[in-house]
């Protein structure tokens, strides 16, 4: 029952095994589904969407290859090995051909290790499909030559899908009319077994009926059969391979933009498959090219032939060498409109250089115009800072003056009190004397030396005062004369004569005569006093009396 089951799995038919999108599809996640987009264009932009999805698509794949090779690596026995081994061969169909090939090779050496005759020949079978991947015919039909009669009845759809697949792509490849012809009419021949001998209305029998009916030269039968399966044996054929068949039937009738719709379902739902071995995508790219849309058609060849390569799939080189051209064409349209962007880039770099440059001159001019104001407003800056600070030092002068000034006028009040209150207490000392007429006492009050007195107390306020106002004036003034003679008032004074003088001319009095009368001195003393003083100055002699009043 076994062997039976995996007769009926393998049941594949005539249009699968030689290569129209071929090789018994994996079971993996399709998204396209059954039912055909709207339009034409949104076909294109989900195959161009899945195009760009790849790189993720192939880690998918990778995914599940990975899982079936750890179990290969876990099997605990041959016939598990053989089982895990067959189920990583048909994930690689249409995928890897080398690899396929390998895997089949050891699933016979699994087999022939566990006894398995049944097991050892349905590989046998896998080793020659994988042959035929290869482009390796003759090895092919070698291999499957070697199976007994016996298993040879066993498997016989599979050897009869496998004689089949490898003929058509001889008389496909032939080197000339007559080898073709041959090839096809021995192809011809499995085609017609395999009809005779499958399920009357199974997708088995409608498939390879519809592709007879289209190599046949009718395409129209074929769609009829193409359309029966889908009325009769509804979700039991490959998406994919129903589209592809449909749009090579429709192009035979010269419905191109139909066909176009369907080869573009068909390379969609391959692409979201990880088939790597197809043809939909690179019937879709000569259709285009055909049609000036080289820009699609670049795309859709190079993606088909990018995928050719990766799967070795030797037997396909040949045929897609046909498909060059539109490369070729491709690429000279590329060039062309990347000369025809050269020049024009030219121009416009040629134009914004230009434009720069005027730019340039104009923002340099701009900036010298602009680094002179800026230069003549730092200059202003510098003259404004100056002025604020000269006016600084003018306002703290003023502020200076007018608290020196309030100070005058304080110092001045308490003179003229004291003078006031002298001069009231000598007029009570006099106004007694009067009235007790003592006539002798009032002469010798005025004889008395009360005005010495009045004046030496005035000295020591005037004295006590001004060192009060400028407490270092005595320091300032010894520094404006030689070494060796300083001013030092005597002992019990605050000032010396010498010293109150120029406290008078620090003060603005400069004429003598006022100074002699301020102080009671006589205008020769004076003129003594500040002449000695002025012998021993540092400076010129008549700078001397300028520089103590800025003291």
């Amino acid at each position: 029952m076994r062997q039976m089951a995996k007769i009926a799995i393998h049941l594949i038919p005539l249009a699968i095994l030689i290569g129209l999108l071929s090789c018994g599809r994996t079971s993996g996640s399709a998204t396209t589904g059954d039912a055909s987009p709207v339009s034409y264009e949104e076909a294109i932009a989900r195959l161009d969407y899945v195009i760009a999805e790849r790189p993720a698509i192939a880690r998918q794949k990778r995914a599940r290859i990975d899982t079936l090779q750890n179990r290969v690596a876990h099997a605990a026995s041959p016939l598990q090995r053989f089982d895990a081994l067959e189920a990583l061969f048909n994930e690689y169909r249409s995928y890897s051909m080398d690899t396929m090939l390998m895997l089949a090779r050891r699933c016979v050496r699994e087999a022939r290790d566990a006894g398995a005759d049944s097991l050892m020949w349905s590989a046998t079978i896998m080793e020659a499909e994988g042959l035929k991947g290869m482009g390796d015919y003759s090895g092919a039909l070698e291999v499957l030559g070697r199976i007994p009669p016996r298993w040879r009845k066993t498997f016989r759809p599979r050897i009869l899908n496998r004689y089949g697949s490898i003929y058509y792509s001889l008389a496909d490849y032939a080197s000339s009319p007559e080898e073709a012809a041959a090839n096809r009419a021995i192809l011809e021949s499995y085609r017609d077994t395999l009809i005779a001998e499958s399920t009357p209305r199974s997708s088995s029998y409608w498939l390879n009926s519809a592709e007879k009916h289209r190599s046949n030269g009718e395409p129209a039968a074929g769609l009829a059969d193409i359309d029966s399966i889908e009325r009769f044996v509804p979700g039991t054929t490959d998406p994919g391979i129903l589209a592809y068949l449909r749009a090579r039937c429709l192009e035979d009738l010269g419905r191109i933009e139909e066909a176009k719709l369907n080869y573009a379902v068909a390379a969609e739902y391959d692409l979201r498959q990880s088939v790597r071995k197809y043809e939909a995508l690179q019937e879709l790219a000569r259709i285009l090219s055909a049609e000036g849309d080289d820009r699609h058609a670049y795309t859709y060849i190079m993606c088909a032939i990018n995928d050719i390569h990766q799967s070795n799939a030797r037997s396909r080189i040949q045929r897609i060498s046909g498909y060059l051209p539109i490369v070729t064409s491709a690429y000279t349209e590329a060039q062309q409109k990347s000369s025809q962007n050269k020049t024009a880039m030219l121009l416009l770099v040629s134009a914004l250089s230009a434009a720069l440059i005027a730019a340039l001159i104009y923002i340099y001019r701009k900036n010298t115009r602009l680094s002179h104001e800026r230069q003549t407003l730092h200059e202003k800056n510098v003259e404004l800072e100056q002025l604020r600070n000269r006016l600084s030092l003018a306002n703290q002068s003023l502020e200076e003056s007018a608290k020196i000034k309030e100070q005058y006028l304080g110092y001045l009040f308490n003179l003229c009190s004291d003078y006031i209150g002298s001069i009231d207490r000598y007029r009570l000392q006099l106004s007694q004397r009067l009235k007790a007429g003592k006539v002798k006492d009032i002469d010798a009050l005025l004889a008395s030396p009360l005005g010495t007195e009045h004046l030496q107390s005035f000295f020591k306020k005037f004295d006590s005062i001004f060192l009060d106002i400028f407490p270092d004036f005595i320091d300032k003034i010894n520094g404006l004369l030689e070494d060796g003679y300083e001013l030092r008032p005597r002992p019990g004074e605050l000032l010396s004569p010498e010293l109150r003088i120029y406290a008078l001319v620090r003060l603005g009095i400069n004429d003598s005569t006022q100074i002699a009368a301020f102080l009671h001195y006589s205008p020769q003393t004076v003129y003594n006093y500040r002449f000695r003083v002025r012998s021993h100055s540092r400076i010129p002699r008549e700078d001397f009396p300028k520089a103590v009043r800025s003291l």
